[in-house]
């Protein structure tokens, strides 16, 4: 199993919002990226699995009553959030930074099945309602997989 990990950061409070890494030893789909969409999901009383068994994966509660409304009044779940993670998503997690409404995606080094600059860019497809800012090389040599 790869060794990838991802922390969902407020672009503008610098916060942590999610911490995860990949566990698809357990399920196929906890991708390190889409078991941080979930725990920023979980931080918005949301979220569909659980991750009691991953101690490092973990969701820091929003500090207001920003999410208490009604769902309908709701951002999307990643709005205004960054994504910093140790390696290129694939297009599975790609598109689910899409319809998270991610803002910013920085990874530290290229997948060969890569969907945001190695082999498609899914942020850059004209067809799609939302597009985020893709920085690829973060950290250099320290999160070679």
């Amino acid at each position: 199993m790869d060794a990838v990990g991802a922390v969902v950061v407020g672009s503008s409070t610098e916060k942590v919002i999610a911490v995860g890494h990949d566990c698809r030893g357990d399920h196929p789909l906890h991708h390190a990226v889409m078991v941080c969409i979930d725990l920023v999901a979980r931080s918005q009383a949301g979220g569909s699995y659980y991750f009691d068994q991953y101690p490092a994966c973990t969701f820091t509660p929003p500090a207001s009553d920003t999410f208490q409304s009604t769902p309908s009044s709701l951002p999307y779940i990643c709005t205004g959030y960054d994504l910093y993670v140790t390696r290129e998503p694939c297009i599975m997690c790609a598109m689910a930074l899409v319809h998270s409404r991610i803002g910013r995606v920085f990874y530290g080094t290229a997948s060969a099945d890569g969907a945001l600059g190695s082999k498609y860019k899914i942020h850059t497809q004209k067809d799609l309602n939302h597009h985020f800012e893709v920085y690829r090389g973060v950290l250099g040599d320290s999160v070679r997989i």
